[in-house]
């Protein structure tokens, strides 16, 4: 879980919730392969980074 720049992102073993401050009530959501080790978030943009398949950086533009 990380909370910076307007957004919470929770990670699941299997999904990955991302929440805008301005809206609680509808996360984006979208699919990932294996559990996150870490979360790291920019303005516009944030990273995971999972032991088996690597790095992932999702824009904050796509899943608002």
């Amino acid at each position: 879980m990380s909370m910076c720049y307007n957004h919470l992102i929770v990670t699941t073993t299997t999904q990955c919730y991302v929440y805008n401050v301005q809206n609680w009530g509808t996360p984006q959501i979208f699919e990932i392969k294996d559990s996150v080790s870490l979360i790291v978030q920019s303005p516009k943009y944030f990273c995971l980074v999972d032991a088996a398949n690597g790095i992932y950086v999702q824009s904050f533009q796509i899943v608002t």
